[in-house]
């Protein structure tokens, strides 16, 4: 009877612990779009006041990031310091593989950084920064979104958990 309430409360915990989990994904993922905004308002402030060109423009704002929004510009800086060996659009292309790779981002949030990769470097200073308030537009709006679910999918996967738990104990008994 004892192994099996050790064996219960350890269900229990696991069943917790996948729910919180979860929940904190979701933070996560609302951080990282953030930094995605940050990034975005930075390079958009560098085209406007054409303080640096974009390796530097990179090189400078990756330690103001954090996570992999923070790597992305990382790896751009480095990628482009090589003396131009790869163009813009291939080292956008590295840079977010990685990405895709280390981020919590989804296909629909990937989809605004490749659009942003798609706005540097090929039109002038005035159409860029045009095309840039348009994609921070539709991402603030993202970014308000997945904010407001956090608090109901943390309870839910929270809730979600725990019941899913029990359920397992009392199938067990």
């Amino acid at each position: 009877m004892l192994m099996k309430i050790a064996g219960g409360m350890l269900v229990l915990i696991a069943s917790s612990g996948i729910g919180q989990t979860i929940g904190k994904n979701q933070e996560i993922l609302v951080r990282e779009l953030a930094e995605l905004l940050s990034m975005l308002r930075l390079i958009k402030s560098e085209l406007r006041y054409a303080i640096n060109e974009l390796p530097e423009a990179f090189a400078d704002m990756a330690p103001r990031l954090k996570g992999s929004i923070g790597e992305l510009c990382s790896n751009m800086a480095q990628l482009l310091a090589n003396g131009y060996a790869l163009s813009f659009q291939e080292a956008w292309d590295i840079s977010m593989q990685k990405l895709r790779e280390e981020s919590r981002l989804g296909k629909g949030h990937l989809s605004y950084v490749e659009k942003l990769g798609g706005i540097l470097g090929h039109m002038d200073v005035d159409a860029q920064i045009a095309q840039l308030e348009l994609l921070e537009n539709a991402m603030i709006h993202e970014y308000e979104s997945e904010r407001e679910k956090t608090g109901q999918i943390k309870k839910l996967a929270g809730s979600i958990g725990i019941l899913g738990g029990l359920f397992l104990i009392i199938i067990m008994l």
